[in-house]
């Protein structure tokens, strides 16, 4: 990103130059030299807080208690990053990235975009007036501009990355808690099914078990009885089948109830 930069800053400082060369005869190395620093700070603050406010995704549901607490954050802190820039007897500039940081993980990206550039404007006015310590380094004009852009890319540079990162958490975790409400849904959707389909598959089923006892209570040949007796073991097989797909529905549900019941342990070994 800053590679693009440069190069999109080069070619427009020198264009700003000589056509300042043109009209003024301002000298064109040294201006562009200055420019170039210039359009580069530019571009390096505002083309990141241009492209992530782009972005426009729906922000997360805060109660009245966060937003107060989210604008106060950031009352204190313009009112903190004012005092800094406009106090040169006690050096606390160098606090505002710390800060700024600090803040990033607590408030949306928009309100940390929002202390960007109010703190580079805040710089930049401060610096006009020749207030603050950014105007009391040592050197002439042009190092003082150097010093205010120098500033405004360390501040966008050390906040917008991090702001970033926790915004793009933040969307991640929605998106996480979105897929297991859905995932949730289709469990829920899906046990209902089972249950449903379960009970409606069991009600003709005992009628076939039920004709099946009823048969071998007749006259068969011992052919017939086999054949009888098989279609009544199959169809408790499957009547076993559909009540643990019904107890399956109540462990997901927790409605599941153990019964404690005697049993021939040979035969269910068989």
């Amino acid at each position: 990103f800053l590679v693009v930069c440069a190069l999109v800053s080069a070619p427009t400082a020198y264009l700003r130059s000589l056509l300042l060369h043109v009209v003024w005869h301002f000298p064109t190395v040294p201006l562009t030299i200055s420019t170039f620093g210039a359009t580069l700070a530019g571009y390096g603050v505002i083309t990141p807080l241009i492209l992530m406010l782009a972005r426009r995704e729906k922000p997360a549901a805060r109660s009245w208690r966060t937003r107060i607490l989210h604008w106060g954050l950031v009352v204190a802190y313009l009112v903190s990053a004012t005092v800094a820039l406009v106090e040169t007897d006690i050096p606390i500039l160098f606090t505002i990235p710390l800060a700024l940081i600090m803040i990033a993980h607590l408030v949306e990206f928009a309100e940390v975009a929002i202390l960007i550039l109010a703190t580079c404007l805040i710089a930049v006015l401060s610096s006009l007036h020749g207030l603050g310590p950014l105007v009391h380094i040592p050197g002439d004009i042009k190092d003082k501009i150097y010093m205010v852009q120098g500033f405004m890319i360390v501040i966008t540079a050390a906040t917008l990355p991090m702001s970033a990162i926790m915004r793009d958490q933040g969307l991640l975790k929605r998106a996480l808690q979105d897929a297991l409400a859905e995932a949730k849904a289709g469990s829920e959707a899906k046990s209902t099914f089972l249950a449903t389909i379960s009970h409606e598959i069991r009600t003709p089923l005992n009628g076939v078990l039920g004709m099946a006892q009823a048969i071998l209570m007749d006259e068969l040949s011992p052919a017939q009885r086999k054949r009888v007796q098989v279609v009544r073991g199959s169809g408790e097989t499957l009547l076993s089948l559909l009540n643990d797909i019904l107890d399956l529905s109540k462990i997901e549900a927790g409605k599941l109830t153990l019964e404690s019941i005697e049993f021939d342990l040979q035969k269910l070994v068989d």
